[in-house]
């Protein structure tokens, strides 16, 4: 395993300079559970060099790793080789499989904007606010949520370039459009220690809609890409967490452009 992180880390010093950072939100993510001894079930929506660092972070006899990632080519990359790739995903429970369908992601958005609604106004603007840039953006979100229906907000979520791009990876490999893991997992009353919500743009709020109910009481939820403009993924997620009686957020990165939180379920 350390083999593998070596390699991870090699391509990024290489190549990908960019993925520097999300690996130090990794690091630090990983670290608070490490601290809590943590033990279980960790479930993992993407993959990649999360993956490999969660695999040396934690004792395999202790922590079960599972990555729902409909690409796993990239690891071709991150570990230099296909040899390496076939190695490291043998020694995880890697399942190749959309998340959610494209139904799913939109139902996702709309069920949250919903939860959003339930706390007072003021709440949502000054929480939302910790994850978006702008204060009058800020501002407009809160008015989007507050509408009487969630069509503009979907509009401006789908007008997000990289919203854009990755709908075109799911709808030409069709991956959004038939079943998805998450449902799968979620009617055979699937249960998680963990789950860390990393996937894309489009997929992950349906993700968080479907899935947060399964982490147990106690359980730990993951994000990351919280901060809008950067990203459109978990930022309304991240705003639900901080406002919700049911979460209470454990680290926060306001470092990276990107962003991480991780979170613990306490009802």
């Amino acid at each position: 395993m350390l083999d593998f992180l070596g390699e991870s880390f090699l391509s990024v010093s290489a190549r990908w300079q960019g993925e520097l950072h999300p690996i130090l939100s990794y690091i630090c993510l990983y670290d608070v559970l490490r601290q809590l001894n943590f033990k279980g079930k960790f479930l993992e929506l993407g993959g990649g060099y999360s993956t490999v660092l969660a695999a040396n972070i934690f004792n395999p006899q202790e922590v079960s790793i599972a990555s729902v990632d409909l690409n796993p080519s990239k690891y071709n990359r991150i570990l230099n080789s296909v040899h390496s790739k076939q190695r490291f995903l043998s020694s995880i429970s890697s399942i190749q499989a959309p998340t959610v369908t494209l139904a799913e992601a939109f139902a996702g958005l709309e069920a949250v904007r919903v939860s959003l609604k339930d706390f007072d106004r003021a709440a949502v603007e000054l929480s939302i606010r910790k994850f978006i840039s702008s204060e009058n953006i800020s501002k407009q979100f809160t008015d989007l949520i507050f509408s009487e229906n969630g069509d503009d907000l979907k509009e401006i979520i789908m007008s997000h370039p990289s919203y854009v791009g990755d709908l075109k990876f799911y709808e030409g490999t069709k991956s959004l459009l038939g079943t998805a893991y998450c449902s799968y997992l979620v009617e055979r009353n699937y249960k998680a220690d963990a789950i860390f919500f990393d996937c894309g743009e489009v997929s992950s709020i349906g993700e968080w809609h479907l899935m947060w109910q399964t982490i147990q009481i106690g359980g730990f939820a993951l994000l990351h890409d919280i901060y809008y403009p950067k990203s459109i993924k978990n930022f309304l997620v991240a705003t639900y967490i901080d406002l919700s009686p049911n979460w209470s957020i454990l680290y926060t990165d306001s470092q990276s452009t990107q962003g991480a939180l991780i979170a613990q379920r306490v009802a």
